[in-house]
């Protein structure tokens, strides 16, 4: 009976163990870039294993109308799908600088690879959704470059986080060579053809407002993932939690739709502390 217990709790612990599977055995470094400024309501200190860093002269391309607007009428169109935050989350575009961010054409949502070189390794295969519950299985162009020949439906090269994981991670592999698209005469670099190369540098500023160079913070490390978000500066994450005392029923609403508007921008961030560090987000 001891035996079969103990193969029995052997088992468990083995199942339990994959669950979480390659990329929390073989952890990247998790780095989250806000485009735009710092919301002052955001606590960073929820997410103890990302490092966060923003982007505060980059603004979104907003309509006169959209400039008008509150951000209780952001909130709500952000919920129901019909405002400029429910743009920015699908990718939108963006003015200020550093220009590189304009001229790589990088949006929210986006996530990007790193090697311990700071070499751009990976792009995802789609956006950074709030409801990923399985991110070993995240699929990354390896280059823009169409295959030769198609296979199993696939026309570019893929290779998927957990892959990554193990690769960078454990075997301590680097990006290596890549066949990219060929830059036209007259064109600018592009993400398309920046598959195993640097990123032409730029500064972000981390939580405290130090600038630092973008290549110091995704070199060094064997894996560097870069997710991108956008978050209203104005959104009260801290109000529509409080009490409705006081307060007019409106008011209340207003307040209740920034912070649900406002988690739903970030909620993805919580599936990367689980999935990758173990650790449970207290919402």
């Amino acid at each position: 009976m001891k035996t079969v217990s103990i193969f029995l709790m052997t088992m468990m612990m083995a199942v339990a163990g994959a669950s979480f599977g390659q990329v929390a055995k073989y952890q990247p470094k998790v780095i989250i870039l806000f485009l735009g400024e710092k919301n002052p309501t955001f606590d960073e200190s929820k997410y103890p294993d990302l490092s966060f860093y923003y982007t505060p002269e980059i603004e979104l391309v907003k309509s006169e109308k959209a400039k008008s607007q509150s951000s209780a009428k952001k909130a709500f169109g952000s919920l129901t799908g019909y405002s400029r935050q429910s743009w920015a989350e699908s990718g939108d575009e963006y003015t200020g600088t550093p220009a590189e961010i304009i001229n790589l054409a990088i949006g929210a949502k986006d996530v990007y690879l790193f090697d311990k070189k700071g070499v751009f390794s990976g792009r995802l295969w789609g956006t950074f959704r709030d409801n990923d519950r399985k991110l070993d299985d995240w699929a990354f162009l390896l280059s823009a470059k169409r295959k030769t020949i198609v296979t199993k439906d696939k026309y570019y090269e893929t290779k998927t986080l957990r892959e990554f994981s193990k690769d960078f991670v454990k075997k301590g592999k680097t990006a290596g060579k890549v066949k990219n698209k060929k830059v036209k005469k007259g064109e600018k670099p592009t993400l398309h053809n920046m598959y195993g190369q640097k990123w032409p540098d730029f500064k972000v500023q981390d939580a405290s407002g130090k600038e630092v160079d973008f290549s110091e913070i995704t070199s060094g490390n064997p894996l560097t993932m870069v997710c991108t978000l956008y978050l209203e500066k104005d959104y009260d994450m801290i109000k529509g939690k409080e009490s409705g005392e006081g307060k007019t029923g409106k008011e209340f609403i207003n307040s209740v739709a920034e912070v649900m508007a406002a988690d739903r921008a970030i909620s993805g961030l919580s599936n990367l502390e689980s999935q990758i560090f173990h650790f449970r987000v207290e919402q």
